[in-house]
């Protein structure tokens, strides 16, 4: 599994969170969640290193990756990671969109730059006058201060809930046990959770052995 062990812990998600808490402030991510695992019966091993264009998963470490990031700069980044195989999902971050999950699977049979495209100067500079726009004639945000900087940038604040996250790890998990056990294998999916009939999921076909040639296994754990 893959977080960016630099991620700490924000006070205003703190209290939102279903794994943290506010006394978690201030914290990694990753060492929250370790945690976290270790007091339901996982065993962990914390591999505390920035994931960017000089990461290699090396041979004595998990090559299932488990992994959400927060840019398109950064899921690309998978491509030369060398993990056997990825499931990454990514969630909205508006208010217009924080509902909607996607997942993708590597190998993929769609390049990465058609994956996760990056935005073109053009299209940030879009993005930034919409949001201007947003402060500017939105009247809830007229109302907070005179201070047009500011207003844009609280309109550019993300917004997340749990349970979309939850959601989210519950599709990256399936999919991992589809693997193990020769389920369909999910390339592509996308849905919105408050209308279940915008969905899209692409499947081919059922993984098989070949699938799980060079990942390793880890013990069961016996109650």
């Amino acid at each position: 599994m893959s977080l960016n062990d630099f991620d700490r812990i924000e006070p205003d998600n703190a209290d939102t969170s279903l794994l943290f808490d506010a006394g978690d402030e201030g914290s990694y991510k990753t060492r929250v969640c370790c945690r976290w695992l270790e007091a339901h019966g996982f065993r962990t091993r914390l591999i505390e290193r920035p994931f960017d264009s000089n990461f290699r998963c090396r041979s004595d470490e998990p090559r299932l990756a488990l992994c959400g990031f927060d840019s398109n700069e950064v899921r690309r980044e998978l491509a030369t990671a060398e993990f056997l195989r990825a499931m990454e999902s990514g969630l909205g971050g508006t208010a217009d969109n924080f509902d909607t999950i996607s997942f993708h699977t590597l190998p993929n049979p769609r390049s990465i730059e058609e994956l996760w495209p990056v935005p073109t100067a053009d299209e940030k500079h879009a993005q930034a006058q919409e949001l201007e726009r947003m402060a500017r004639e939105n009247p809830a945000y007229a109302r907070l201060d005179d201070n047009d900087c500011g207003r844009a940038a609280l309109a550019g604040k993300s917004v997340a809930v749990p349970f979309v996250g939850a959601a989210a790890a519950t599709i990256v998990l399936a999919e991992a046990i589809r693997l193990l056990h020769g389920g369909p294998a999910y390339t592509d999916i996308k849905l919105v959770l408050s209308d279940l009939t915008r969905r899209f999921a692409q499947t081919e076909r059922n993984y098989s052995v070949q699938d799980l040639a060079g990942l390793k296994y880890s013990a069961a754990r016996v109650q």
